[in-house]
């Protein structure tokens, strides 16, 4: 239900077409969670799958960026390694979420 709820930001991609900036554009992939989806076991497994992949991807480019600092010690390709990041941990979530969907299968043995 909290999906749902969740849909509404979409109408700040409005805000993008009044202020003129691109920024706002994005907010119109929230309108997403207007579509039903059927939620069952594996839907959630492959979810959690795919999260736990995003999250070790977030991880390993968290400690990429601060070695980076560490090493050149300026901060001046900090914001865009932070959104280099966070782009690839979104499409990390969607392209294994997508491929968990079409060819995973459920087993007791997978380790993540």
């Amino acid at each position: 239900m909290a999906g749902k709820k969740l849909g509404f930001l979409g109408f700040l991609g409005i805000l993008g077409f009044l202020t003129e900036n691109p920024g706002f554009y994005g907010f119109f992939g929230f309108f997403g969670f207007f579509i039903p989806i059927i939620q069952d076991e594996r839907y959630e497994q492959n979810k959690n799958k795919a999260g736990y992949l995003a999250f070790i991807f977030s991880l390993i480019g968290i400690l990429i960026l601060l070695l980076s600092i560490q090493f050149w010690g300026t901060g001046s390709f900090l914001a865009p390694l932070v959104g280099i990041i966070f782009c690839g941990q979104q499409l990390t979530y969607i392209f294994s979420f997508l491929f968990l969907e079409r060819y995973g299968k459920i087993n007791d043995k997978t380790k993540f």
